[in-house]
C-alpha cells in the first residue's frame, strides 16, 4: 500500500520508442526527512489513556516506501533536463524541438517528468500527435492553452480484459509520475480527475489500495479557472496550491498523504463547495528512526513523540491519541497497528513504551489515527522504528528567527542516527539533505547558526548558558543531542526613541533599516528638543543600552534620554506610612531640598506624633547626599490596639472658638454604637451666655477616630464688660510679623483669664512653636492685654507641589513607589497641573488596563499554579480593564493591585484577584496630564458634551478627528479634556490618543483579497482584484472581546471589511 512504484516494472512495458525507454529507466534516490520526534521521556504518572501494543508488523525494510516528506528533485526526473522555474518560464510559448543552448528537448525543460509527458499525450493530445516522437518534438506551451479538462482514462489503464486485467503503459505512467510541473500553462483548465483503476492495481500489486507516486501539484497554484479537483490514491501532501480558487466547487482528495487542510479555508464561501468531505484515508509515513537498544532492552525502552503538527481547516493542531485496534472499529488504521504501548502526555504528545524488537526484514512502528469530524479528515500517522544497540541520535530543528525575537518552526524535525563514537555532519546527512535543500536553495533562506540547548537566539545573545553556538559536525553519544538551525530575514530595523526622564515621548521615533550583519551607522542625535515650550537637553543613552556595531538578526531599539537642566537637586520626600498597610500614608509629607552633592539627614526631628500610631522605624536612606533623581524615606508606624471610643461635647463661645465656657461632656461606647448629642441632658444653662446652635455630627455612630460636637453660645452683654485679651501669633525673629490669625478672649471686670491652655497653641505650617511672651494669665480690667505666641521658621519650607519619585516604565524597581493617597475621596473638579504619566500609581477605585500579556492571580506572590485568568496583549482600543480595589505586596516587596475584572464579554468578568502594578504592564485608563492635541481612535468615535460629567451630548467625533484642547479637569477618578469651544470629551486612553495621528482614507490592493461581512471575517462576500483603490471609513481589530488573541487590523470599506496587512494593501492617502 505504501511502497513506491518501482520503475523497473514500468521498463518491462516500454515500447520501441527511444524516448519512452529513456523515461522508464533508472532508479529514484530517496532522501528521508523525519517529522517531530524528540528524545523526551515521561513517567507512567504523566501518561493518560495507555493503549497496549499489538504483535503485528507490516512495514517492509526491503521495498522502497512512499515517505510523506521525502521527494526526488525535479532535476532528477526523466531526462534530467530541469534547469529551474525561471529558466522554464522564459521558454517561448511556441518553442519546440531541441533547445540549442542545452541540447535537451524544450518540452523536458518545462515539463520535467517524462511520465507526466506521456500521460498528457495519451490523455489529451494523442489525436493531434499520432506518435510519441511527434508529440515530444512538436508539443508546445501553446498546446496547453487549449486544455480545459484533464481526466485519467480508466479504459486505457487496462491492457487486459475485464476478467483478467493487466497494467497498460498508460497505467504505469499514471502511477509513476511524480510532478504536474508544466500543467500551469493550461490557463483555461477547469477540471482535473486523476485516479488509478483499482482492479488493475489489484492485479499488478496484489492490492487495490495502491498509491501512485504523484506528490507535486504546485502547478495548480495559479489555475484560477479550476472548478473540480479529484486526485485520489496518490502521495500528495502539500495542497497549498489549491488555496484561493474562487470558482472551485468540488474537491476530492481521498487516499493521499495530506497533513494540513488549512489552505482550503481560503475557499470557504465558494458556491456549491463542501469542505466537510473528500479527505478520508490519509496516511503520513515518516522515515524510520533508529533507537538505541536491542532485543533484551526493547521492552524497557521509552520514547516520546512531541507536537505532531497535523492542521485542520482552521489551522489548529489536531489532537492525537494512540489507536486501540480492539476498541475502535476502523479497518484503515488497523492495517498498521502499533507495536509498542502508547499513551498521551498532552493532547498533541504521545509517549511509547514496552517496545517489540524489530525482525530483520520488517519495521515495527508507532501508529496513531488522525481524525477531524467537521471535515471528515481522517487517516493514519506511522513512524517505523528499529533498534541498534550501538546507535546514538541527533535531533535537528529548523526555525526562523522573526524580527520580534520569536522563532517559528519551518519544517519537521529530522532525526540523524549513527553508531556511538562516530562522527556526524548536520549539513551533509541523508536525514537533513532534503529539508536543507528546500530551505536554502528553494526558499532562499539565510542561515545564521546552529545552536544546542533551547536553540533560541535570545538565550545565545544573553549568554545565559541555555543555548550555545556549535559547529555542524560532532560525535554521536549515548545520550541524544538536539541541534537547532536558525534562519533569519535579510534585513532588520533599529528604532531610535527620544524620551524625557519619566519615559514620555518627546518626538517621533527614527527608524533605520539595513541588511543584517552589515555596519550600522547611527544618525545624528539632536542635542536639544523643544516640546510644549520646554527645552530638553540630551543626557545620553538609556542605562544598559549600547549602540550596535552592526544590524542584528532581530529588530532592536535605542532610547535617548533628555532632561530639563536642573537648577537644584531633586528633593528627598519623607513619607509617614502605616508599616502594615504600605503605601497608606497617615501624616503629611515633608520635603527636604538642597543642592547637588549636599548632605541630608532624616533624624529624630522628623518624627511626628500621630494619634493612634507608634513610631516603628525608618525605611530607606535616612542619611545621604542630594542627587539628580528624587529619593524617598519612609517613616514607618504601627497602629495602636483599638480602644473604646467617645463623642466629646464641648461648650464654646461662638465669637471666640474654641474658647470653652463650660465643662465638656463625653459619650462613650463601642465603635458602631449609635449616639444622640441633642438630648436635653447635654444642653447646659451657662451664666452670662445664651445658647445659639450645635455644630458637628450631633447624631450618628461612634467611629474609630472619635467625634467632637460643639454647643455654641453667644456671650451676653454685661455692664461691667472688661477690655479683651488679644493673642497674636508672630515670627520670633521678625516681630511683630504675624503668621496666623489673631484671637480675642473677652470677660467681665475682675474675672480671671488664662491663655496658656493647649487650645490657644496653633500648628502653623513651616513654623515651630518657641514660647509665650506677655501676661498669659491675669485679671480682666479696663486696660486690654496682648499676649504673643512666638514661632521660629523651619529651615526648609514645604514646596506647594509634592514631588513623587519617578517610576521607570521599562524596568520598574522591585519596590514600586507608592501613591500619595491610597484611599482617595472624590474632589470637586479643578484645573489639573501637568504631571509625569509614568509616575502615577493608580488610586483605589480607578480603572487600569494591561499593555502586555498579564495574569490574574489568587495571591500577591504570583505562583503559576494560582493563576485565575490570562490576558493576551491587545491593541490599545481593546486592552483588558480592571478596577483597583486595594493594594498588596508580595513577600519580596513588589507592589500589586487588588482588582476586579470588568471585561464584561469575557469569562473572567467579575473575578477578583491580584495583578502586577508595574507601569510597563499596567497603567491607568485615563490620562493624567494635559495635551494640546488629541486624536480620536475609538472605531465608534467619541461624544462631545456640554458638562464635565459628560451629560448634554452635542455630537459625535469620528475616528481620526484631531481636536484642539485648552484645558484638563478631574471628575471623581476620571479625567476630561476641555475643548476650545468650552465643551468636554473623555480622557479615556482607549478612546483618544495624545498628539496628531494620521487616519488612512484610501488604500490600494497589492495582491488580490476578499471582502468580508464583519471584522472577524466570518463570511466572505466577494473577491477584490489587485490594483483596486478602496475608500477607508475606519479601522478596527478582530476578536475584540478575546482575552487570548491579539487580533488583526481590518479596514471598513464600502460593503464590509478587508485586511489591513501591508503585504496585501498599501495606504495611499
Amino acid at each position: 500500500m505504501f511502497s513506491r512504484i518501482d520503475n523497473s516494472k514500468t521498463g518491462r512495458l516500454a515500447t520501441n520508442c527511444k524516448r519512452l525507454r529513456q523515461m522508464v529507466t533508472g532508479t529514484i534516490a530517496i532522501i528521508a526527512v523525519f517529522f517531530g520526534l524528540g528524545a523526551m521521556h515521561a513517567s507512567a504518572a504523566d501518561v493518560e489513556n495507555m493503549v497496549p501494543r499489538t504483535d503485528e508488523f507490516n512495514i517492509s525494510k526491503v521495498s522502497p516506501l512512499q515517505y510523506t516528506y521525502v521527494h526526488v528533485g525535479l532535476d532528477k526526473l526523466g531526462a534530467k533536463a530541469w534547469k529551474g522555474a525561471d529558466y522554464a518560464a522564459a521558454i517561448p510559448d511556441d518553442a519546440k524541438g531541441i533547445d540549442p543552448q542545452t541540447g535537451n528537448l524544450y518540452l523536458s525543460e518545462w515539463m520535467p517528468d517524462n511520465m507526466f509527458e506521456y500521460f498528457i499525450w495519451q490523455t489529451a493530445f494523442s489525436d493531434k500527435y499520432k506518435t510519441a516522437d511527434d508529440f515530444f518534438y512538436n508539443f508546445t506551451k501553446n498546446d496547453m492553452k487549449s486544455l480545459t479538462s484533464l481526466s485519467s482514462d480508466r479504459d486505457k489503464q487496462n491492457a487486459g480484459t475485464y476478467d483478467n486485467p493487466k497494467a497498460s503503459q498508460y497505467y504505469m505512467a499514471l502511477m509513476s509520475m511524480q510532478s504536474l510541473e508544466g500543467l500551469q500553462y493550461a490557463s483555461q483548465l477547469a477540471s482535473i480527475h486523476l485516479s488509478p483503476d483499482a482492479t488493475v492495481s489489484a492485479a499488478t500489486f496484489k492490492t487495490a489500495a495502491k498509491n501512485g507516486n504523484l506528490w507535486d501539484i504546485d502547478a495548480l497554484k495559479n489555475l484560477n479557472e479550476l472548478e473540480t479537483v479529484m486526485i485520489q490514491m496518490f502521495s500528495v501532501n502539500d495542497i497549498s496550491s489549491l488555496a484561493n480558487k474562487p470558482k472551485l466547487s468540488s474537491i476530492s482528495l481521498h487516499y493521499n498523504q495530506i497533513a494540513d487542510l488549512s489552505p482550503l479555508a481560503t475557499n470557504k464561501g465558494n458556491k456549491g463547495l463542501s469542505l466537510t468531505s473528500g479527505f478520508n484515508y490519509q496516511h503520513i509515513l515518516l522515515q524510520p528512526i533508529t533507537l538505541r537498544g536491542n532485543k533484551t532492552t526493547a521492552a524497557e525502552t521509552s520514547f516520546t513523540t512531541p507536537s505532531f503538527i497535523i492542521k485542520d481547516l482552521e489551522s489548529a493542531n489536531l489532537p492525537v491519541k494512540p489507536f486501540d485496534v480492539k476498541a475502535e472499529k476502523s479497518n484503515y488504521p488497523s492495517l498498521y497497528p502499533s507495536t509498542s504501548d502508547a499513551g498521551n502526555i498532552d493532547p498533541i504528545t504521545l509517549t511509547w513504551t514496552n517496545f517489540l524488537p524489530d525482525p530483520p526484514n520488517l519495521y515495527f512502528s508507532f501508529s496513531l489515527p488522525l481524525t477531524d469530524p467537521p471535515s471528515a479528515f481522517e487517516g493514519l500517522l506511522m513512524v517505523p522504528y528499529q533498534f541498534n544497540e550501538t546507535a546514538g541520535n541527533v535531533f535537528v530543528n529548523y526555525q526562523l528567527l522573526q524580527p520580534n525575537g520569536n522563532q517559528l518552526q519551518l519544517a519537521p524535525t529530522s532525526t540523524m542516527s549513527g553508531n556511538v563514537g562516530t562522527n556526524y555532519d548536520i549539513l551533509n546527512n541523508p536525514s537533513t539533505n532534503y529539508t536543507l535543500n528546500k530551505l536554502f536553495v528553494e526558499d532562499k533562506l539565510k542561515g545564521i547558526g546552529i545552536f544546542d540547548g533551547t536553540g533560541r537566539y535570545a538565550d545565545f545573545k544573553a549568554n545565559n548558558g541555555k543555548a550555545n553556538s556549535v559547529g555542524q559536525a560532532g560525535t554521536y553519544t549515548e545520550q541524544p543531542q538536539t541541534r537547532t538551525i536558525v534562519f533569519a530575514s535579510d534585513s532588520s530595523t533599529v528604532t531610535i526613541n527620544y524620551e524625557d526622564e519619566a519615559g514620555n515621548q518627546l518626538q517621533a521615533p527614527t527608524s533605520v533599516t539595513g541588511n543584517t550583519n552589515t555596519d550600522f551607522a547611527l544618525p545624528t542625535i539632536p542635542e536639544t528638543i523643544t516640546k510644549d515650550d520646554v527645552v530638553y537637553t540630551l543626557k545620553g543613552l538609556k542605562d544598559g543600552q549600547t549602540v550596535p556595531a552592526k544590524f542584528d538578526f532581530v529588530d532592536e531599539s535605542l532610547t535617548y534620554i533628555y532632561q530639563v537642566k536642573p537648577t537644584e537637586a531633586k528633593p528627598v520626600t519623607v513619607k509617614y506610612v502605616d508599616k502594615d498597610n504600605m503605601p497608606h500614608e497617615i501624616g503629611p509629607q515633608k520635603i527636604i531640598t538642597g543642592k547637588l552633592g549636599e548632605t541630608y539627614n532624616v533624624n529624630d526631628d522628623y518624627k511626628l506624633a500621630i494619634p493612634g500610631y507608634t513610631f516603628a522605624g525608618i525605611s530607606g536612606n535616612a542619611t545621604g547626599t542630594f542627587e539628580d533623581t528624587a529619593q524617598t524615606v519612609y517613616m514607618q508606624y504601627t497602629k495602636n490596639p483599638a480602644q473604646p471610643k467617645s463623642v466629646t461635647i464641648r461648650y464654646v463661645d461662638i465669637d471666640n472658638m474654641p474658647h470653652e465656657i463650660g465643662p465638656e461632656k463625653v459619650i462613650t461606647g463601642k465603635i458602631g454604637d449609635p449616639y444622640n448629642a441633642t438630648e436635653a441632658q447635654y444642653k447646659l444653662n451657662i451664666d452670662g451666655y445664651t445658647f445659639k446652635d450645635i455644630q458637628g455630627p450631633a447624631t450618628g455612630q461612634i467611629s474609630e477616630s472619635g467625634q467632637t460636637v460643639y454647643y455654641r453660645y453667644k456671650r451676653d452683654q454685661a455692664k461691667n464688660e472688661a477690655k479683651p485679651v488679644t493673642i497674636r501669633y508672630v515670627d520670633a525673629n521678625n516681630m511683630p510679623h504675624e503668621i496666623g490669625p489673631q484671637r480675642t478672649v473677652a470677660g467681665a471686670m475682675g474675672d480671671r483669664y488664662d491663655v496658656t491652655a493647649g487650645q490657644y497653641k496653633l500648628s502653623i505650617n513651616g513654623y515651630t512653636f518657641k514660647d509665650i511672651q506677655g501676661e498669659a494669665t491675669g485679671t480682666f480690667g479696663d486696660v486690654g492685654h496682648t499676649v504673643y505666641y512666638r514661632y521660629t521658621k523651619d529651615q526648609a519650607p514645604t514646596p506647594p507641589t509634592p514631588v513623587n519619585p519617578p517610576v521607570n516604565p521599562v524596568t520598574p524597581k522591585p519596590v514600586p513607589k507608592p501613591d500619595p493617597s491610597p484611599t482617595p475621596q472624590p474632589q470637586p473638579e479643578t484645573a489639573v497641573k501637568e504631571t509625569t504619566e509614568s509616575a502615577a500609581i493608580a488610586k483605589k477605585g480607578e480603572a487600569v488596563y494591561a499593555l502586555k500579556k498579564i495574569y490574574l492571580y489568587q495571591h500577591a506572590d504570583f505562583k503559576k499554579g494560582e493563576r485565575l485568568a490570562g490576558y493576551a496583549k491587545k491593541p490599545r482600543i481593546n486592552r483588558p480593564m480592571f478596577v483597583v480595589t486595594d493594594y498588596a505586596k508580595s513577600k519580596n516587596g513588589a507592589l500589586r493591585y487588588v482588582v476586579k475584572d470588568v471585561n464584561h464579554h469575557a469569562k473572567s468578568d467579575g473575578m477578583k484577584g491580584y495583578i502586577t502594578a508595574q507601569y510597563a504592564y499596567v497603567r491607568p485608563v485615563y490620562y493624567h496630564s494635559k495635551h494640546q492635541t488629541l486624536t480620536v481612535i475609538n472605531p465608534t468615535g467619541v461624544n462631545e458634551y456640554t458638562n464635565k460629567n459628560l451629560t448634554g451630548k452635542i455630537k459625535n467625533f469620528k475616528q481620526g478627528t484631531q481636536l484642539k484642547v485648552k484645558g484638563f479637569v478631574k471628575h471623581n477618578l476620571t479625567t476630561r479634556y476641555l475643548l476650545s469651544n468650552g465643551h468636554y470629551i473623555t480622557g479615556n486612553r482607549k478612546l483618544v490618543m495624545a498628539g496628531k495621528h494620521t487616519q488612512p482614507t484610501k488604500i490600494k490592493v497589492k495582491k488580490s483579497i476578499y471582502l468580508y461581512k464583519n471584522v472577524d471575517f466570518g463570511k466572505r462576500l466577494k473577491h477584490i482584484k489587485k490594483g483596486t483603490i478602496l475608500k477607508v471609513k475606519k479601522w478596527d481589530y478582530s476578536y475584540q472581546y478575546s482575552t487570548t488573541t491579539f487580533g488583526a487590523k481590518r479596514y471598513l470599506v464600502a460593503g464590509g471589511y478587508v485586511t489591513a496587512n501591508t503585504h496585501f494593501v498599501k495606504v495611499i492617502n
